[in-house]
């Protein structure tokens, strides 16, 4: 495994994999990334909570370790399983079962690596396949560069994002969802177009070229069903209008250090008292 850049300092430019993991880049706190500055500026509080104060990361969730495994087995498929295991099918309800699997994990944490189920690994697999397979798809990520990290350096605003893939100025973003025909719905309650604005600026500022944004969505469930997404003009505007203002809030409390203020609260609607007629 490659050594990874020692944090604290990362100076503005561009990082690959190899130098900067995927670990050390959502360990650094000096720059501010996709997922932490859409909080702004409606959740200030769980912003600084994640991304201002030193804690201990959270476990991943079942959910995470999916998204995780099928990042890396479509865009880094030769260290996928060098990472990710599938836990063994023994008898839980046996001795021996129980002892199996307790060695397998011991040995699983020793080594660093990420387990899967067997369900888990044959949807990654049938996703990953259906991908690679897709004329536009399996094309485009062929021969782009992989996990690499942006840093851009503002007046008031340090900014980083990094993207699953890159080729010929394009970013392309993959995505899994349940439902192919309903992504646009993600892209509208998850803010995927604020994160597509922002990667833009940050990529295009730190290149000094305009790139293009792409998402490549797979479904969750048969046939996996692939789908190359372009936002329209009216997706774009938006997430960039909510990108702006996030930038803006950000600057304005970094500039004024008024980070957290004492908030109002009033009884639910449910508990306040009722008028006697």
């Amino acid at each position: 495994m490659s050594e990874s850049i020692v944090l604290p300092g990362i100076e503005p430019g561009i990082y690959s994999n190899q130098v900067l993991s995927n670990e050390a880049y959502h360990a650094d706190r000096e720059y501010v990334s996709s997922s932490g500055l859409k909080m702004l500026p409606y959740r200030t509080d769980e912003f600084i909570a994640r991304y201002q104060m030193t804690q201990k990361a959270e476990s991943r969730s079942e959910a995470l370790k999916f998204g995780g495994g099928l990042h890396s087995a479509i865009l880094e498929p030769d260290i996928f399983p060098t990472e990710y295991v599938v836990e063994p099918v023994v008898n839980k309800r046996t001795n021996d079962g129980k002892a199996e699997l307790l060695a397998f994990y011991k040995s699983v944490e020793a080594e660093g690596k990420t387990v899967l189920t067997p369900d888990d690994m044959d949807l990654i697999r049938a996703m990953r396949n259906t991908v690679n397979q897709h004329p536009i798809a399996g094309k485009a990520l062929m021969g782009a560069v992989m996990e690499q990290s942006f840093f851009h350096a503002g007046d008031l605003l340090k900014q980083k994002v990094r993207t699953d893939a890159f080729k010929n100025n394009i970013i392309m973003d993959l995505k899994s969802c349940e439902n192919i025909d309903k992504f646009h719905q993600s892209v509208a309650e998850y803010g995927y177009n604020f994160s597509e604005a922002m990667y833009k600026t940050v990529i295009s500022d730190v290149i000094n070229e305009p790139v293009h944004f792409l998402f490549i969505a797979v479904q969750k469930s048969y046939p996996f069903t692939v789908s190359v997404f372009e936002s329209d003009d009216e997706m774009k505007s938006e997430g960039y209008k909510k990108y702006i203002a996030a930038v803006e809030t950000y600057a304005e409390l970094k500039e004024t250090g008024k980070w957290a203020e004492i908030r109002s609260m009033s009884l639910p609607n449910w508990a306040k008292p009722k008028d006697n007629f």
